[in-house]
């Protein structure tokens, strides 16, 4: 199974905290890293050098909503969990 990387970031868009995650799939590994700790502004997932997904906390929607920051793709955190915005 693969192993992916976990970056929780600040609202300066600074790591401050990193874990590992093993996942079939990335949709998988998306999924697990889909709820954003309180104090995480964004949640990155990486496999080695590759971002597998972006999600981006929006305080005025709801943690997991939001807009795509710095170019990188976010998944959709809509409700369906499926999918690039």
């Amino acid at each position: 199974m693969p192993n992916y990387r976990i970056y929780l970031l600040d609202q300066d868009d600074r790591i401050f905290q990193a874990g590992t995650l093993i996942a079939v799939t990335d949709d998988e590994a998306r999924r697990r890293a889909r709820i954003l700790p309180e104090t995480a502004s964004a949640i990155e997932v990486w496999q080695g050098t590759r971002c597998v997904g972006r999600t981006v906390s929006d305080p005025t929607r709801g943690a997991g909503i939001g807009t795509v920051s710095r170019g990188r793709r976010m998944w959709n955190e809509s409700g369906d969990g499926e999918g690039y915005v």
